[in-house]
């Protein structure tokens, strides 16, 4: 039986290949977040500055601040779900280079791959994983 535990020396290099990447992306993404909030913020300070009556009711400027008040407020989230998406797949991609299960640890290496369809199949949980064509990480 192969699985029980992934070794500690893999879960190390697990965790070492996915630092500088996650890094990076959580950086590109509060950057991206700041760049929209300011544009938004400084959209309005220009458009109540040279646009705006301020006489009454404003319908256009109404509604520039609804619209902007929903970026402000879904912008971030939608980053965060992108960013956490993009780890997610970047964590299996990392554990298939290491030629372990994602889904439940299981050691793939030796297993056949299907001439069909290219996938290895999990003989523990019975999922099916296209392993990346890059020589495998060393073994413990």
């Amino acid at each position: 039986h192969q699985h029980s535990i992934v070794p500690p020396d893999t879960l190390r290099s697990m965790s070492d290949a996915l630092l500088p990447g996650v890094r990076k992306q959580q950086w590109t993404s509060i950057l991206c977040a700041l760049f929209t909030v300011v544009f938004i913020v400084g959209g309005t300070a220009i458009y109540y500055k040279y646009f705006s009556t301020w006489k009454g009711f404003d319908a256009v400027g109404l509604t520039i601040n609804l619209i902007q008040l929903a970026i402000i407020v879904e912008g971030p989230i939608i980053v965060f779900r992108m960013a956490k998406s993009k780890y997610a797949a970047r964590i299996t991609e990392v554990i298939l280079e290491h030629r372990h299960c994602p889904h439940c640890g299981y050691n793939l290496r030796g297993l056949p791959i299907d001439a069909h369809d290219g996938a290895t199949v999990c003989p523990e949980c019975g999922s099916a994983w296209h392993l990346p064509t890059i020589p495998p990480v060393s073994q413990e």
